[in-house]
């Protein structure tokens, strides 16, 4: 059986935040609020969740029946990915195509994730169905 990673809020808060090449501190002693934080938080947590389970996917026995678990993880990890550097620095209209590319993306992947019983499996698409669901809030 894989050694189990157990996250809390300050690991996520570390991934996060060094993830974007911020510290904690820096967001919040800097003089201007960051936009769109709580989406950004919940991409990047479904970036964290995908990478997880992509990884975690190639320690299964059944290696072949995993590919397309493990193809769809990194797709939407990239996208997730891709959505936070986007919205940091990008224009409204950019960002609507992106993070309506993030969510179609997301939606796939939690589907394909769905179909596997393994805990990483169910966890992951948990967190794309919550970033489709954010994508779908910032988008109307």
């Amino acid at each position: 059986m894989p050694n189990r990673v157990i996250i809390n809020s300050k690991s996520v808060n570390r991934i996060r935040f060094g993830y974007l090449g911020l510290s904690g501190s820096f967001c919040k002693t800097h003089p201007m609020p960051m936009k769109h934080e709580e989406l950004i938080a919940v991409l990047t947590s479904c970036a964290v969740s995908c990478r997880h389970c992509a990884f975690a996917c190639l320690a299964e026995k059944d290696l072949p029946m995993m590919a397309e678990c493990i193809r769809t993880d990194l797709l939407c990890a990239d996208a997730c990915e891709l959505a936070v550097r986007t919205i940091l620095g990008a224009k409204d209209n950019e960002q609507k195509k992106i993070l309506a590319y993030c969510r179609d993306i997301c939606d796939s992947c939690a589907a394909e994730c769905s179909r596997h019983d393994h805990d990483h499996c169910q966890a992951c698409a948990a967190s794309c169905r919550a970033c489709v669901a954010a994508c779908r809030k910032y988008l109307n």
